[in-house]
């Protein structure tokens, strides 16, 4: 379980598993950077922490 968001202190943190932690960040990471530019992004930081 993890807290998210942490970049906002307007914005509530609520805790989320795993699979839910992924998908939310993938949301917030496709909406800032676009569809294509945003999985790329995400895909690599995933596998850094692999």
């Amino acid at each position: 379980m993890a807290f998210w968001p942490v970049i906002d202190p307007d914005i509530p943190s609520h805790p989320y598993c795993r699979k839910c932690l992924d998908r939310e960040k993938l949301k917030a990471i496709t909406t800032i950077f676009g569809v294509k530019e945003g999985r790329d992004i995400f895909d690599a930081w995933n596998n850094k922490k692999q």
